[in-house]
C-alpha cells in the first residue's frame, strides 16, 4: 500500500494542456490587442452621416467610391497625407469646415477635386448612419470655407428641381438628371471648365497669382454624392466630369477623409505591422517562439547553485592543484614531495637533522635493516626521473607506502 502511495506523482492545479492552451489564449489576445490598436482608425467605418466618402448616407459620397471601384478603377479611401498614390493621382476632397490653401496643398495630389458642401443635415433616429435633409446651406456659409483658396468666390443657386445641361470645354452637352436647386459658383480666380445652360460655373479650375493650379472646384455635390448618383444620368455626369480633370486611368483616385477628421496619424506601431518593417516584426515574433519552446523543452530541473570558492580541506587542494597544473609546473612537485617524505620519515624515527645525501643513506640502511625491499633513495630518484603526470602520481604513490611500511616496522 505505501509502495503505491509513493509511486503516484503529485497532481497540479492545473493539466499541462490547459496550462498550455491559457498561455496560447493570452499570446494571442495580446498580439490581437497590439493589432487592432495600430489599425484602429482604418477599422472604423466612418459612416457618420457627413458629407465624406466613408458616409454611406444620402449626401456622402461611398455609392461614388463604390461605382469607381465596380468600373476598375484604382480607387481608395485616404487616411494618411503624403502618400504615392496622392502624389500620382487625383485626389477627391470634400471640406465640411473653413480650410486653408496650405491645408489643401498638404491634403491634395497631383490634381485635386473639392467638392463644396451644399446641405444641412440632421441624424436620422430610424437607421444609423443616415441622415434627413433639413435645409440648404447658407451660400455665404459655403463661400466662407474656401476664402483663402479662392479669395472673392461667391456661390449662388437655382430656384426649384431642374434636370440642367451641362456645357463641356468642347461645347458637347451632358445631360444631368433631377437636381434639387442647383448651385454655381463664381469669382476672378476661376476659370470654367464646366457650365450650365445660362453659362453659370459648375466646375472650375483654380487660378493663383495669375497662374492655374492642378485644383478644381465643384459647386454642385449633388453630381457626386450618393443621392444624386441614385440618378443614372447624374451618374453619367459624375464619370464624365471625372474623365475631364483625370484622363489617365492608370493613375489613382483618392477620396480624401483627413479634411473630415478621420485620418489617421503615422505612428511606430503602425510601421511595425506594414513592408519593410513587417519581416523584421515577424522575424522577431519567430524568434521569441522558439526560445519560449527551447525553454518549455529543456531536459531536467535546474542545476542547484553552488559556490564559486568551495570549503574544506580537499576544496583547499583542488584548488591549489588547479594553479599549480595552470602554471605548467607539475613535474617539479615529485622531487620536493620525496624530499618531505624524508624529512616526515625522519622525524618519525627520531633521526637528527643532517643534510639531503645523509638522510637518504641513513633511511636506506634503517629499510635494509627493517626487511624493506624498495629503498628510498631508489624511489626518490624514480621521482626525480618522472616525465609524465602518470609516472609523478607512480613515484607518488611508491613514496608514501614507502613511508607507511616504514613507520609500522620501526614501532
Amino acid at each position: 500500500m505505501n509502495d503505491q502511495i509513493s509511486s503516484q506523482r503529485p497532481v497540479g492545479a492545473f493539466s499541462p494542456a490547459v496550462v498550455i492552451g491559457l498561455v496560447l489564449v493570452g499570446i494571442f489576445s495580446f498580439a490581437a490587442f497590439i493589432l487592432l490598436s495600430a489599425f484602429e482608425p482604418e477599422l472604423a467605418s466612418g459612416s457618420n452621416g457627413g458629407a465624406q466618402a466613408l458616409s454611406q448616407s444620402a449626401v456622402g459620397y461611398a455609392g461614388l467610391v463604390r461605382l469607381l471601384q465596380e468600373m476598375g478603377a484604382p480607387v481608395h479611401v485616404g487616411r494618411t497625407t503624403g502618400d504615392l498614390a496622392r502624389r500620382e493621382g487625383l485626389v477627391i476632397a470634400t471640406p465640411e469646415q473653413p480650410l486653408t490653401w496650405s491645408e489643401l496643398q498638404a491634403a491634395g495630389g497631383a490634381t485635386t477635386l473639392m467638392v463644396l458642401p451644399k446641405w444641412q443635415t440632421a441624424p436620422d433616429r430610424n437607421h444609423r448612419g443616415w441622415v434627413a435633409r433639413v435645409q440648404p446651406a447658407s451660400p455665404d456659409e459655403v463661400a466662407r470655407l474656401i476664402t483663402d483658396i479662392a479669395p472673392g468666390l461667391t456661390v449662388s443657386r437655382e430656384t426649384g428641381v431642374d434636370h440642367p445641361s451641362l456645357v463641356a470645354p468642347d461645347k458637347t452637352t451632358i445631360q444631368a438628371g433631377r437636381i434639387d436647386q442647383l448651385q454655381t459658383i463664381a469669382g476672378d480666380a476661376l476659370a470654367p471648365v464646366i457650365t450650365n445652360s445660362g453659362g453659370q460655373i459648375v466646375l472650375a479650375r483654380l487660378r493663383r497669382n495669375r497662374q492655374q493650379t492642378n485644383v478644381y472646384i465643384l459647386a454642385d455635390p449633388d453630381l457626386l454624392n450618393t443621392q444624386g448618383i441614385a440618378d443614372i444620368n447624374n451618374a453619367a455626369a459624375a464619370l464624365a466630369m471625372i474623365g475631364l480633370i483625370h484622363d489617365e486611368a492608370r493613375q489613382p483616385i483618392v477620396f480624401d477623409v483627413t479634411l473630415n477628421g478621420l485620418g489617421s496619424a503615422r505612428s511606430a506601431l503602425r510601421l511595425a505591422f506594414q513592408p519593410p518593417f513587417l519581416g523584421f516584426t515577424l522575424g522577431f515574433a519567430i524568434a521569441g517562439a522558439l526560445l519560449a519552446w527551447r525553454a518549455a523543452l529543456r531536459f531536467g530541473p535546474n542545476a542547484p547553485t553552488q559556490r564559486a570558492i568551495a570549503l574544506g580541506k580537499a576544496a583547499l587542494a583542488e584548488n591549489s592543484a588547479a594553479l599549480i597544473r595552470l602554471s605548467g609546473r607539475e613535474r617539479r612537485l615529485a622531487p620536493g614531495y620525496a624530499r618531505m617524505t624524508a624529512g616526515v620519515a625522519s622525524d618519525k624515527l627520531g633521526l637528527k637533522r643532517q643534510d639531503e645525501a645523509q638522510a637518504a643513506a641513513a633511511l636506506d640502511r634503517i629499510g635494509a635493516a627493517q626487511g624493506i625491499g624498495e629503498s628510498y633513495s631508489r624511489l626518490a630518484a624514480a621521482a626525480a626521473a618522472a616525465k609524465s603526470s602518470q609516472q609523478m602520481l607512480e613515484a607518488a604513490r611508491k613514496l608514501y607506502a614507502w613511508k607507511k611500511e616504514i613507520a609500522r616496522a620501526t614501532r
